[in-house]
């Protein structure tokens, strides 16, 4: 199955195990994987290589394994992603709360798009993207914002989620909580690029 699909008819598709999209994918991604490099020079990093391949395929194949509960898929699954770790190309980065601004000295990426950092020059309806998603308290527009559902999945220091700690003081929700929490979200109280940050 090579023909181009609509917008409408991908939209109204679903991928099963015994699909012959899925076994496309997977016979591509394998096909794909040996004549990708290992790693990509700095010009062409972020460009696809041989473990965001082989990792791509583990990831469908769980997924279409865990869905069908197919034991065949969770073997093929398996030794894919152990194809990316025989690799010994990624590790964690040492730092959260730098792992999105490093760029050329981390090795966790597998597959990612390289954001500019000149602000300006993202743009969405006239208006540069870090106007529109910073703080009102930093002069920014406040166009993105965390939802409490997402603040409360970060857990406390003894590991039990906020509503389940003793740890846990409504008065000071913030403290006592895992750091990457205050690495990931601007909590009232926080220091933002310098300034306090404020929960208008």
């Amino acid at each position: 199955m090579t023909e181009v699909l609509t917008m409408a008819t991908t939209i109204k598709q679903t991928l099963s195990s015994d699909d012959p999209r899925f076994s496309l994918i997977i016979s591509e991604l394998t096909a794909a994987a040996p004549d990708l490099p290992v790693k990509w020079d700095d010009n062409d990093r972020g460009r696809f290589e041989k473990g965001a391949a082989l990792g791509m395929k583990a990831r469908i194949l769980l997924h279409q394994a865990s869905l069908k509960n197919n034991a065949a898929l969770y073997t093929q699954a398996a030794q894919a992603a152990k194809e990316v770790m025989d690799l010994n190309r990624y590790q964690l980065y040492p730092e959260y709360n730098k792992l999105f601004l490093a760029m050329a000295d981390n090795e966790e990426y597998m597959l990612y798009y390289q954001y500019a950092t000149n602000p300006g020059r993202h743009r969405y309806d006239g208006a540069p993207w870090l106007v529109m998603n910073s703080a009102i308290s930093l002069g920014g527009w406040g166009g993105s914002r965390p939802t409490l559902n997402l603040v409360d999945q970060f857990e406390m220091t003894d590991g039990k989620l906020p509503g389940d700690s003793p740890f846990f003081a409504p008065q000071n929700p913030y403290a006592n909580r895992d750091p990457r929490l205050v690495a990931s979200i601007d909590c009232q109280g926080s220091s933002v690029r310098g300034s306090p940050f404020e929960d208008w």
